[in-house]
């Protein structure tokens, strides 16, 4: 009984703990959300500060997945794949460098009525204006991971329990 017990509380801790890691989707799903610009850089970042090109090209082909491709030269990106795909490090550098050259787009001009309201606002006001950029959500999987969880402590909590007054 107690190994049937054991082995049904591990199966159950084991779906459990997949769950979150399933909820998150699959990596074009985040690679298409994910500006091209910001992708470059990082596989520009990987290749000059830690000289990792697998983790460079895998940056490089999301950045061409992406439907955010503001400010990058889509052209270079494919020149830097190109270049990491043949190996010439110094290569896919240059090219990822001259796809980051590519104008930004331009941002409307303020109103005078948006900068007076912004001048009034104290910079805590500001900074607590992007507070639900910093909200990472949360997925049905991830509520049902909590239920379980707490369930699974009161269970064990309950089994502890009546084993010590077993134990009496």
């Amino acid at each position: 009984m107690r190994a049937v017990l054991a082995g049904l509380v591990a199966l159950v801790a084991l779906a459990v703990s997949a769950g979150p890691a399933l909820a998150h989707g699959d990596a074009a799903d985040v690679a298409a959300k994910t500006p091209s610009r910001t992708l470059v850089q990082q596989a520009l970042a990987l290749m000059t500060q830690q000289d990792n090109p697998a983790e460079a090209k895998e940056r490089l082909e999301a950045a061409l997945i992406s439907k955010k491709r503001d400010g990058v030269q889509m052209s270079a990106v494919r020149d830097a794949l190109d270049a990491l795909e043949a190996g010439d490090s110094q290569a896919a550098i240059r090219h990822m460098r001259t796809a980051l050259q590519a104008k930004e787009p331009k941002q409307p001009e303020a109103t005078e009525e948006q900068h007076a309201a912004d001048e009034g606002l104290k910079e805590s006001e500001v900074a607590l204006g992007h507070e639900a950029e910093l909200d990472p959500g949360r997925g049905t999987a991830e509520w049902i991971a909590l239920v379980v969880g707490i369930l699974l402590g009161l269970g064990a909590l309950g089994l502890l329990a009546r084993r010590h007054s077993k134990a009496r």
